[in-house]
């Protein structure tokens, strides 16, 4: 690469402000960095004139970086990380990554100020925002430290004879749009090799030695947590948002009422400090209930930046924009088309999007069949994506929704938006109707947790079908949905777009509205609404009748089976769901077939424990059980044992009813919040108590009402109810009110894999375990990963208190399994504590 001769031009191009710098004889006490050495001259002086000049080493321990005008909130751990890297002597380049308005150039600037000490030949800063021209990059940064070769002497020459013995770190700011002269950095740091260089950028150089460092978002409140205000508080995104809002107006406090707006708003623009900092300013004109009503669209209302920030950074819509600019243009067509995709996507569905598109168009799509992995990995590259990886090991890819409402945009101006969000639609339709049976397919469990993952494509392809007039395949979609939503507790929205397939014109078919008809008597039912469950289901197994539906008459069967019998007709009942059993022989399946018969059974079970015949009820919970068993059908052996604990608790045998509630949520995988999982920890509860463990049944008994009301279950068999009354009772007489509504209280805000955490550990056992517990097992790390699953903790949140990757943490879990000889997280969580104590020779860490 040629470079210029002379320096004027990359002076004007490098935008140094010399009042906002700061040397070591002039900068603020409060940056902290000790100066090494005293420099002679702060001026260079030609040494000698040869073929290839030398220069004079630039003055020992200047740092010289511009000053803050606001305080960095939060970053602890990143910056913790990046003096890791920046310390080890085989890192000599390390880029920070992200989109723009994370907050890279922030946190260079900490990193440095923090590590100016550790540098005798000190800190340099480079900033190249205003540089656009590769070929100026070399002259920029020798101007930007100070160094004025003479004549026709070449910039590259008189940096690596000014750098080469000096222990220095040069950090450069905002290379993204100048990468193709990052071979330009390979050369300074192979001719000086006491250099160490940071970068900020949105892309990665893709040079040998660099190490990259990613910055997140600031961390905000799980949605799904119930959080104090002193735990709300301690949200990173939240500390900025009340920093910077105090700025502004200086009555702005965090209280209970306006906390969890607070928090909401983060969430709302993705932790961005940028677009945390904008929206802040915006207090002292809007309350934050009409922030967050304004938020449905980000980026008109993030706007209003400081003046004396670059035009880049001073909306958030010019921050993105600034990155979407240096997109070749295939990339850009590939972005703006990625923005269909709601709460992420996989590699298959970009190219089975990219296909449909093509087709339905017919433009030239080159980039977006054979090379979309490519593509993906320029955006990733670009910080316009992310990864996430599953604890399944899968990759998906997901936007920041500020960055997908601007990408939204783009697609609208292309004209694209039909075509694009058709052939999202088609394959999301594909995906249901493949998996329409959903826990009832071999492997149940992981399609379950597919789905889950897919639900925002799965209601995005319902909006643009009932958008676009399309009845037939939103009928489709719908039906395929039906179990999906009955099973993971989506009662409310199931029942909305189910009640269209079966309105009059709704273009469904007679098969389909026969399908519809039962899911929704079944959701019905487990919202207890029981007389208009048994009127839709009674209609439902006429017209699956008719339609020769067999599996879906025979669930409508068992359903009203159940419902009879529990309003008191138990021949009715017994008559119905030996019906059913008779019906599913007729499956051609016959793995699906015994499922079927199983739930019968199990059914039947519960008319002979309400007639009082505890030993029918047995024998037909464990027939059921033993074809669950075969089938390989999880869901159904968790009901069946479900229901033997609580045979068992009917007789007082609480520790018997608790060794099979445990067995149950032993065969609980990927998704503790389901309705299942939640009947499960209210019996364990119930149980707890019977065993004398009241502060831990009143914490079970909470999370689960809490649960309860968090995916509107509200049935409950009347055996169960008196059960639940007399522990709560129970509970409250014995730990008095004061401390039977701490406990209960504190039992609400357990995330759903908290609550099976604990209900997990049997009674009397030791929170803090000891040392000793499988010390010749597992290593040091692995317990210390398992303690962390044993305090609820996913893998991402173990990776970031262990400050390791997730896919490391991912290994960890799955040779903890292999060595302990289980096949779940769970099973190896009860695996420790039945081992004597538990997992590690620490307390697990509070993660409420």
């Amino acid at each position: 690469m040629d470079v210029p001769d002379t320096l004027e031009q990359a002076g004007a191009l490098t935008g140094r402000r010399p009042s906002l710098m700061m040397s070591a004889t002039s900068r603020p006490a409060a940056i902290g960095c000790r100066r090494m050495g005293t420099p002679t001259s702060n001026n260079l002086s030609i040494l000698a004139l040869t073929p290839r000049p030398e220069f004079s080493l630039l003055p020992g321990g200047t740092v010289s970086l511009p000053v803050p005008l606001t305080s960095l909130v939060g970053r602890e751990r990143e910056l913790a990380l990046a003096q890791e890297l920046i310390r080890r002597a085989d890192v000599r380049l390390l880029t920070l990554t992200g989109p723009g308005g994370i907050g890279k150039t922030r946190l260079a600037l900490r990193l440095a100020a923090d590590l100016g000490g550790a540098f005798a030949g000190g800190v340099r800063f480079v900033p190249l925002a205003s540089v656009r021209d590769a070929d100026l990059v070399t002259a920029s940064i020798a101007h930007a430290i100070g160094v004025e070769p003479p004549g026709r002497t070449r910039a590259l020459d008189a940096l690596t004879s000014a750098l080469g013995a000096a222990d220095t770190l040069l950090v450069v700011d905002n290379f993204e749009q100048v990468h193709g002269a990052a071979s330009i950095l390979s050369d300074l740091l192979a001719a000086c090799p006491r250099l160490k260089i940071l970068v900020t950028s949105r892309v990665l150089l893709r040079v040998e030695g660099e190490h990259a460092l990613a910055v997140p978002p600031l961390t905000v409140p799980d949605p799904h947590a119930v959080a104090s205000l002193e735990e709300l508080v301690q949200s990173s995104a939240i500390q900025l948002f009340a920093h910077r809002a105090q700025s502004v107006a200086a009555s702005f406090a965090l209280t209970e009422v306006t906390a969890p707006q607070v928090a909401e708003i983060c969430r709302r623009v993705d932790g961005l400090p940028l677009a945390i900092e904008l929206v802040a300013h915006r207090v002292r004109h809007l309350a934050l209930p009409d922030l967050l009503d304004r938020l449905d669209r980000r980026l008109p209302l993030l706007t209003g930046g400081s003046r004396d920030q670059p035009s880049r950074l001073r909306t958030m819509r010019s921050a993105i924009a600034w990155s979407h600019d240096l997109l070749a243009p295939a990339v850009q067509v590939m972005f703006r088309r990625l923005a269909v995709f709601t709460g992420g996507f996989t590699l298959e569905a970009a190219e089975q999007v990219a296909i449909e598109t093509a087709r339905r168009t017919g433009a030239d799509n080159r980039y977006w069949t054979p090379d979309v992995l490519d593509g993906l990995a320029t955006l990733i590259d670009a910080s316009l994506l992310q990864t996430e990886i599953r604890t399944d090991g899968a990759t998906r890819y997901r936007m920041l929704e500020t960055i997908r409402e601007f990408a939204l945009d783009q697609l609208e101006t292309s004209g694209e938006t039909a075509a694009v969000r058709h052939a999202h639609a088609a394959d999301f339709l594909s995906l249901a109707e493949r998996n329409e049976l959903t826990d009832l397919l071999p492997d149940g469990n992981r399609i379950l947790e597919d789905l889950e993952a897919e639900h925002g494509n799965l209601r995005e392809a319902l909006d643009w079908f009932l958008e676009a007039g399309e009845t037939e395949m939103l009928s489709r979609l719908s039906v395929a949905l039906g179990r999906f939503w009955a099973d993971q507790g989506y009662y409310q929205e199931g029942s909305e777009w189910l009640e269209r397939v079966t309105a009059p014109g709704s273009g469904a078919t007679e098969t389909e509205r026969a399908k519809a008809l039962v899911h929704l008597g079944m959701i019905e039912a487990l919202q207890s609404a029981n007389p208009e469950a048994e009127a839709r289901l009674t209609e439902g197994l006429a017209s699956s009748r008719e339609a020769g539906a067999v599996l879906h008459s025979a669930l409508a069967l068992i359903l009203l089976g159940w419902l009879v019998g529990q309003r008191g007709d138990l021949d009715r009942g017994s008559i119905l769901l030996e019906e059913a059993i008779d019906v599913a022989d007729e499956l051609p399946d016959a793995r699906l077939a015994g499922i079927v018969v199983g739930w019968a059974l199990a059914n039947l079970a519960e008319v002979a424990r309400m007639r009082g015949d505890r030993a029918l009820a047995v024998e037909r919970l464990e027939t059921g059980l033993q074809r669950h068993r075969e089938a390989g059908y999880a869901g159904g052996m968790i009901l069946m044992l479900k229901d033997l604990g609580e045979l068992a608790r009917d007789q007082g045998e609480h520790v018997r009813a608790l060794e099979f509630y445990r067995e149950a949520l032993g065969l609980v995988e990927g998704n503790p919040g389901t309705r299942v999982v939640t009947e499960l920890i209210e019996a364990l509860g119930i149980a707890t108590v019977g065993v004398g463990q009241m502060e831990l049944g009143a914490r079970l008994l909470g999370s689960s009402e809490a649960q309860r009301e968090r995916i509107g279950l509200r049935y409950r068999l009347a055996m169960t109810q008196a059960a639940l009354e007399r522990a709560m009772a129970t509970a409250r007489a014995a730990l008095g009110e004061p401390a039977f509504a701490a406990a209960w209280a504190a039992g609400r805000t357990l995330r759903a894999g908290q609550a099976v955490a604990e209900a997990m550990a049997p009674p009397g056992l030791p929170k803090n375990v000891p040392a000793g517990v499988f010390a010749g097992l597992l290593t040091a790390r692995e317990r210390e990963v398992l303690g962390l699953l044993a305090s609820g903790m996913t893998d991402p949140e173990i990776a970031a208190v262990l400050f390791i990757s997730v896919r490391t943490v991912e290994n960890h879990v799955a040779h903890i399994l292999t060595k302990l000889g289980v096949r779940t997280r769970t099973a190896a969580v009860s695996a420790a504590f039945a081992a004597g104590s538990g997992p590690s020779d620490r307390p697990l860490p509070s993660t409420k």
